[in-house]
């Protein structure tokens, strides 16, 4: 304890409290889940559900800065500490926490070599990758722990690995998945300026309570009725949530129904008399209850697979591949959708048309790929200068639309003069090293509710001032009149 209290202070002194705060955070966390689990032993005691693994090794995925020399020693000095306050004796503990530990180490090590990313956990290839890794942690910790119960149980290896591999691959499902896919509480931003709140924090819509219902029901009704069949009436509700929920969602669901009925189950167990009557019942228990636990999670990932797949479908069919502005069809039926709702409320709108200057110039003298980067500038800089609900469109070669809700006649003047002088200092590096700069020019048009006109009609004034601001010698903003 001396020595391990040595090597923990032999750190930069900068970072020492931080660091000793996440040791004795590794060290609470391990020790109050081992107690956790220490607290559904049957009469052998094997514990029912053990989050502790999962978690460990959650922690270490998750939270690199975690994954310490110090946390590996805080983390089983946390798993001898509270197997001797559950009545273990000091070798038996020692040789539990090698066990365990073995088993996070296997599990880390086989995620940290791999290359699936978990933050892509939703992806069906993902899921299936990390069921690997608790197969393989699982059957490690296994090995090094069956010996355990072959000596303490009078079990024969073959027994004690297959109720050890059962329950640690079981727990692992169970809680694994949950602690990866906890999403982080900031926005994402996504493919066309919009942004989507994290799956965590999304609105709860009253119909994802049936499922939800439709789930505490079966449960109720598997306690209720009984039997050996009661363990799959959940199964169709799971479902169900799987398809509603995303996927931390469901496997927060999923791990609190298998945790229930373990718990209902394995009580029924501890009448059976012989022991490899019993072991077979269990380990027939828990892999049953891990098909289970696979069924919401594998159709989860599915159905997320397949959302992001329609988003992506129709985010290319919605914007423009380039400039990642909005293609002409979907400018023109939102903001004719806009200027409906505008209409409706007796507010005002304004349209900006935005032409970049000798496009063609550029596209000769520097050639078209430098033309290219020219108008994805340009977009990203139109784009980060407008507002949420604006609309921002690219009408077909070097011509762009705005269309800004409840602006007046003076402030969109005042945003395309912005936009102008944004434009205008844009420098975009050609193939050959050049330095090319350009100019746009701008035409507003300002529109109110009172006023019996279309939004193509808008767009073909706010075209006639751009005219204008072209006769005029370009750089310019126009408004029509």
């Amino acid at each position: 304890m001396q020595q391990f209290c040595t090597a923990l202070l032999k750190t930069d002194h900068h970072r020492q409290p931080a660091r000793f705060i996440q040791v004795l955070a590794i060290f609470g966390v391990t020790l109050l889940a081992v107690l956790l689990g220490g607290l559904t032993r049957t009469f052998d005691g094997f514990s029912i559900l053990w989050p502790a693994n999962a978690l460990l090794l959650g922690l270490f995925v998750r939270v690199p800065k975690y994954n310490t020399l110090a946390a590996w020693g805080a983390a089983a000095l946390a798993y001898v500490c509270a197997e001797m306050l559950l009545g273990r004796m000091p070798a038996v503990a020692l040789w539990l926490a090698v066990a365990n530990l073995s088993g996070v180490a296997a599990g880390y090590f086989m995620l940290h070599r791999s290359r699936a990313r978990l933050s892509e956990l939703s992806e069906p290839a993902v899921m299936l990758h990390l069921f690997a890794v608790c197969l393989g942690a699982a059957a490690v910790s296994a090995l090094a722990g069956c010996g355990l119960l072959a000596v303490t149980l009078e079990y024969n290896l073959a027994n004690a690995w297959g109720l050890w591999f059962s329950g640690e691959l079981l727990n692992y499902v169970m809680f694994l998945p949950l602690l990866l896919s906890i999403p982080y509480a900031a926005a994402a931003q996504q493919p066309g300026g919009q942004r989507q709140e994290d799956a965590f924090w999304t609105r709860w819509h009253h119909r994802q309570t049936y499922p939800l219902l439709a789930l505490v029901a079966s449960i109720v009704l598997a306690w209720w009725i009984g039997g050996p069949g009661a363990i799959a009436y959940p199964v169709l509700a799971l479902l169900w949530c799987a398809l509603e929920y995303r996927l931390f969602q469901t496997a927060a669901v999923t791990a609190v129904t298998c945790a229930i009925l373990l718990l209902f189950m394995s009580a029924s167990l501890a009448s059976l008399l012989f022991v490899d009557e019993y072991v077979h019942a269990m380990m027939s228990l828990r892999m049953g209850v891990l098909l289970i636990a696979l069924a919401p999670l594998t159709v989860s990932c599915v159905n997320a697979a397949r959302d992001r797949l329609l988003k992506s479908l129709d985010h290319a069919v919605s914007y423009d591949a380039l400039t990642d502005a909005l293609s002409r069809r979907v400018f023109m039926e939102r903001s004719v959708a806009a200027l409906e709702r505008l209409k409706r409320r007796g507010l005002q709108a304004s349209v900006l048309m935005l032409d970049i200057d000798h496009f063609k110039r550029i596209n000769d003298t520097y050639g078209h790929a430098t033309g290219d980067k020219v108008l994805a500038q340009l977009a990203a800089t139109v784009q980060q200068m407008l507002r949420d609900p604006d609309l921002f469109g690219r009408l077909g070669g070097e011509e762009f639309a705005v269309f800004l809700p409840e602006t007046g006649r003076q402030d969109a003047l005042a945003v395309a003069e912005r936009l102008r002088s944004a434009i205008k200092r844009i420098e975009v590096e050609s193939d050959a090293g050049d330095a090319v700069v350009f100019t746009a020019s701008i035409g507003v048009v300002h529109w109110h509710a009172a006023h019996h006109t279309d939004m193509s009609t808008l767009l073909s004034r706010a075209d006639q001032a751009l005219y204008l601001a072209k006769r005029g010698g370009r750089d310019r903003v126009e408004l029509a009149v």
